[in-house]
């Protein structure tokens, strides 16, 4: 065994001796403690203890979450494709997997789920539903489903398999723009392959540039972003590079050439729980002048964790290196202390624009020494912890009752109960076209009064705040309908219209191309 270290025998000696020291207690606790003992239980706590005493991201994973973080990072997951929500103790269906075993037997959102294998539903909580949609790869599963909005019963029985779960939360070319909007959730083993496709499916469409969403990403494979970052960067570029205690974890990434997208403007979204590999996109972006970044200080973690899986199906990830941008940035946050910007970005800088970043600065508070960095072309690039974008936004704040509204799924409640009288006239008005929908379809003062009336039965309203939040309340029930009629391409169109992030960054596409140049 290597132990990467000159005292292996002594370090061997010490693991042998804490071992069985571990052994030893867990035996005394069993044999003598006053009451009964979950050894696995305690086992894990002392696990998880172990490495948090590492680093903030080093973590043990029982079964369920070294299963969720697989799912994540390999971007498959077992099941049969659906997303559900529950109203009023009935298990309704979200939305479906495009070619999951659900879709291909004609499931749709809306549709009522009454039994599992002969098991009634009703009252079931969200999480044991979902467990049971998971099952065993391979396996069968029984399902009485009632047809969205009729009282037609069918049984189905479907096939377990493993489901893509795409690291994309929408693709869609921004109408009147020509501009391709990509939102990502993570970057998993298949991002890379998810962003060749789209591009290739939108290309014909004569792409003027590119808008990458990375809001609440929480980052994902290096390896898997960096291969995107390529895609944007003309050949021999450094990338990123890392450094470790262990030579194998050390490593340089160089762009290739024949990238996709190498003279597309590219605006990048962050903001602050955008992490990890999001941060080494904007930074390479921001190094090389090769985008404009918008948003809020990302979440500040350059450090890359591998991650070991054990034979009774748990794991854990450890911090086995750092990565640097190509200017030699580390993002990471290590302190929260007062801040202190370099003087030197005064040089690039008018005095309103270094007064305001200044009292932002001190507000955020997290580092101790904020240095300025310069990109390739001279631009003033700030450091210290995170990547602080070009253009600094105010998050949009909605009102508590519009954040319960959302969280308690009270929107989707409404319009599952709207589309039971209205869907099939809607259909008929607006038949296959998801466009005219967007443009045409107005939420009106009786749709949101009945709105107000659930929720009021629900004892959940608040008058002020609903006056407030009216026009983005509206948006949000009319996405709704339309991700029911039309999917996510609908939802997202009508959503991205009235998203003042998103309308920013339609609006500094000419700097990009510029400073691109």
């Amino acid at each position: 065994m290597n132990l990467y270290s000159q005292n292996a025998d002594s370090i061997g000696n010490r693991i042998g001796i804490n071992t069985n020291k571990f052994k030893y207690i867990l035996e005394t606790i069993y044999q003598n403690y006053l009451d009964t003992v979950d050894i696995d239980y305690i086992s894990e706590t002392a696990f998880q203890n172990m490495l948090k005493t590492l680093d903030k991201n080093s973590l043990y994973f029982n079964k369920e979450q070294l299963y969720g973080r697989q799912v994540q990072t390999e971007g498959t997951e077992i099941g049969i494709g659906l997303d559900i929500r529950i109203i009023d103790g009935n298990v309704i269906v979200y939305s479906v997997t495009a070619n999951s075993p659900a879709d291909s037997a004609g499931i749709k959102p809306c549709d009522k789920i009454i039994e599992i294998d002969s098991m009634v539903l009703y009252g079931k909580g969200f999480e044991e539903i979902n467990k049971i949609f998971r099952g065993e790869r391979n396996s069968f599963v029984n399902l009485k489903i009632e047809k969205a909005l009729s009282e037609e019963i069918r049984q189905l029985n479907l096939l377990r398999k493993d489901i893509k779960v795409s690291s994309l939360n929408i693709s869609l070319m921004i109408p009147e723009s020509k501009i391709l909007f990509i939102s990502s959730r993570n970057f998993s083993k298949i991002s890379h392959a998810e962003f060749k496709e789209v591009f290739e499916k939108y290309k014909k469409q004569k792409i003027k540039g590119i808008l990458i969403d990375l809001r609440d990403n929480p980052g994902g494979y290096l390896e898997q972003v960096s291969l995107i970052i390529d895609e944007f960067l003309k050949e021999y570029k450094t990338i990123s590079y890392t450094e470790a205690r262990v030579a194998k974890y050390q490593s340089k990434l160089i762009s290739t050439k024949g990238g996709c997208c190498e003279d597309l403007p590219l605006v990048l979204i962050l903001n602050k729980k955008s992490a990890s590999a999001c941060e080494l996109f904007a930074g390479v972006l921001q190094d090389y002048d090769r985008g404009i970044v918008i948003g809020q200080r990302s979440f500040g973690k350059s450090s890359v964790q591998l991650l070991w899986t054990m034979n009774d199906s748990t794991g854990f990830q450890i911090t086995v290196a750092e990565y640097f941008t190509p200017l030699g940035r580390s993002v990471d946050i290590k302190k929260k202390d007062s801040v202190i910007i370099d003087p030197a970005g005064k040089l690039s800088m008018d005095e309103n624009a270094y007064n305001k970043l200044t009292e932002f600065v001190n507000q955020m508070g997290y580092t101790s020494n904020l240095p300025v960095s310069y990109s390739e072309n001279g631009r003033t690039i700030l450091g210290g912890g995170g990547i602080f974008p070009d253009y600094l936004l105010e998050e949009e704040q909605y009102t508590l009752l519009t954040n319960i509204l959302l969280q308690r799924n009270i929107i989707f409640e409404y319009v599952y109960r709207y589309l039971s009288v209205y869907k099939k006239s809607l259909e008929e008005d607006f038949k296959n076209e998801p466009e005219k929908f967007i443009k045409d379809f107005k939420i009106s003062d009786k749709m949101l009064f009945d709105l107000k009336s659930l929720s009021y039965k629900k004892n959940l309203w608040n008058e002020e705040m609903f006056l407030k939040d009216k026009t983005k309340i509206g948006d949000f029930v009319k996405a709704e309908i339309g991700r029911v009629l039309f999917g996510d391409k609908a939802y997202y169109g009508i959503l991205i219209k009235s998203d003042k992030w998103i309308q920013k960054a339609l609006e500094v596409f000419p700097e990009s191309d510029i400073i691109n140049k």
